[in-house]
């Protein structure tokens, strides 16, 4: 009995802490029409649309003479970021300026690249660089133009020349590595508990040389994942082993057209595959220029190709080894827009020997904000699967299956996921926090 008085108590004083906290919060918090009447009238409000790859704290901690705003129907300026691959194996960002309300019809882009070893730190200062200089167009018509200056960083001695032009090491004409990037990767891991042990290591090397003209990407990987259970009566070891090496070559030919080829070679235990090797040219035509792809493109692409197999165990079809030839066609549309960013496709593969063997990929995502605070995420795939020829005669054990030692016979496999987002409350993010969050991008639950 005085367990449960206690824990009366405390719910007494819990429900009173929160029902405190809940009026304490409807009373000291504006609606978002207020608290637009109290800014400062002409402070520029900047919605920054850059999920996943931006550091939100250190830009907002940065650049402190805007109000910063969690919605783009709030903004006076919307920042559409987006991103690609550089050559050097950096990261290549557009930051599209938008204009909105008193400012609309004003737009202006900035396109700058990160190199391929730059740290977390170098690459959020660029960022926050970059950004700071697009934005100053618009705040130079607020009345925050009076405390803003600009300044320039002189070059360091010798580091420009008489110019002022880009370090040696930057200038192509002077790189003694003539664009071409390594990359040598190792990995693994172990686990385990009184019953069962699992470990896997895996190496990759790469080497890649990108041009405006030319692309060439040379690929190697290897991997073995081992896994040991005790059951009952006895032990089951289950070994997956992969290698591979891929090579890529692509040529511009223009705006809108390229031509390439992928070649391959290696070796897979899940799907029955001793050794194969591959060879597949083919043509591609972007329906928008090549330089808008971080905002848009369509493409379409054709390929021919020639694949070798020698399998571990007689195929359900009776083979050891053959050599086939497919074709295969493809189509993609991406476009990432103030609305959101989505991705679809659909490609073909089919066999020439045989019209009966082919394989249907469909895939698709989308990330909307329907109204104001409201966002939708879709994505899913779906394979329509005829195109086994891998598949060794004998029967699988149940422990090959629950295990997944080789692959099973199939007609179809998908996935999706799908998930909302709503938020509510104050328009304006400016104030950071790092207490107990460290960024102050943490949730600590007690």
């Amino acid at each position: 009995m005085v367990w449960r008085r206690a824990e009366s108590r405390w719910w007494s004083v819990g429900a009173v802490v929160f029902v405190g906290l809940v009026l304490s919060g409807v009373g000291g918090s504006r609606p978002a029409a207020a608290q637009d009447a109290g800014r400062e009238t002409d402070r520029l409000r900047v919605f920054l649309d850059c999920p996943g790859f931006c550091d939100q704290t250190h830009t907002r901690s940065e650049i402190e003479w805007v109000d910063w705003v969690r919605d783009r129907e709030d903004s006076d300026v919307h920042v559409l970021v987006s991103t690609r691959t550089t050559g050097s194996g950096g990261r290549e960002y557009t930051l599209a300026f938008i204009g909105r309300n008193d400012f609309e019809g004003l737009g202006d882009e900035i396109v700058f690249a990160t190199s391929g070893d730059a740290t977390p730190d170098e690459q959020r200062d660029e960022f926050v660089g970059a950004l700071a200089l697009g934005l100053g167009r618009y705040a130079v018509r607020t009345s925050t133009r009076v405390r803003l200056r600009v300044q320039h960083q002189a070059d360091e001695a010798g580091a420009g020349g008489a110019g002022g032009g880009p370090p040696p090491g930057q200038d192509p004409a002077n790189d003694p590595w003539d664009f071409w990037v390594f990359n040598v990767g190792l990995n693994g891991n172990a686990s385990g508990e009184s019953r069962q042990t699992s470990s896997s290591y895996s190496g990759s090397l790469s080497a890649n040389r990108t041009t405006e003209q030319w692309k060439l990407n040379l690929r190697g990987r290897f991997s073995k994942r081992e896994s040991t259970f005790e059951l009952t009566d006895n032990s089951v070891t289950s070994i997956v082993e992969t290698w591979s090496a891929t090579g890529l070559l692509v040529k511009s030919l223009g705006d809108h057209w390229s031509i390439g080829s992928t070649g391959s070679a290696g070796r897979s235990t899940f799907t029955n595959q001793d050794f194969f090797w591959s060879f597949t040219p083919g043509v591609e035509y972007n329906v928008f220029p090549y330089d808008e792809t971080t905002r848009r493109s369509l493409t379409i692409q054709y390929l021919v190709g020639l694949t070798h197999w020698d399998y571990e165990e007689r195929t359900i079809f009776g083979e050891e080894s053959e050599t086939r030839l497919n074709h295969q066609l493809s189509a993609g549309l991406n476009l990432v827009q103030p609305w959101g960013q989505s991705f679809v496709s659909l490609s073909g593969l089919q066999y020439l020997h045989d019209t009966d063997f082919y394989r249907v990929d469909l895939f698709g995502s989308l990330n909307i904000r329907l109204f104001r605070g409201f966002s939708l995420r879709v994505s899913g795939n779906y394979s329509w699967v005829a195109d086994q020829l891998y598949l060794p005669a004998g029967d699988l054990s149940d422990e090959d299956i629950l295990l997944q030692i080789q692959a099973r016979e199939t007609n179809r496999r998908y996935f999706t996921s799908f998930g909302i987002t709503y938020r509510f409350g104050s328009i304006f993010n400016n104030v950071v926090n790092p207490r107990f969050g460290g960024g102050g991008e943490r949730m600590f639950f007690f």
